[in-house]
């Protein structure tokens, strides 16, 4: 649950609610980002492609699981986190390349396993 809870802060220090499922945040260092909430994801590629965005209320009260996704300006998924009746499942955090390239996918289970994957400036997997 400690997850969870360091997940749902972050570095927010303002967040606006608008319609549909969406929140825009403001980060410490100055960055906006919003948030979308979505039933399920489709294939098995980083990363995660996202799909049946609902709203945030059906999210948190009307589905068992949902997936809460952080995207940045430039609406590149940045993080996102399955979660199951309240307890974070996993956690994934994206970074990329000024191309627009996946970089790096860091993924995070709730039994605290922890994995890297990186990719060179096309996008194709180095740890591979």
């Amino acid at each position: 649950m400690e997850l969870l809870k360091s997940f749902l802060t972050g570095l927010c220090i303002m967040v606006a609610s608008v319609p549909f499922g969406r929140e825009y945040i403001m980060a410490g260092n100055g960055e906006s980002y919003f948030i979308e909430y979505y039933a399920s994801f489709a294939g098995f590629g980083l990363p995660l492609n996202l799909s049946q965005k609902i709203e945030k209320e059906m999210a948190e009260t009307g589905t068992a699981a949902y997936y809460r996704a952080e995207f940045d300006s430039g609406k590149k998924l940045v993080r996102v986190a399955k979660i199951y009746r309240g307890d974070l499942l996993f956690e994934h955090r994206y970074l990329y390349y000024p191309n627009g390239k996946l970089m790096r996918a860091e993924i995070r289970s709730n039994d605290g396993e922890f994995k890297v994957h990186e990719f060179d400036a096309s996008g194709n997997p180095k740890d591979q």
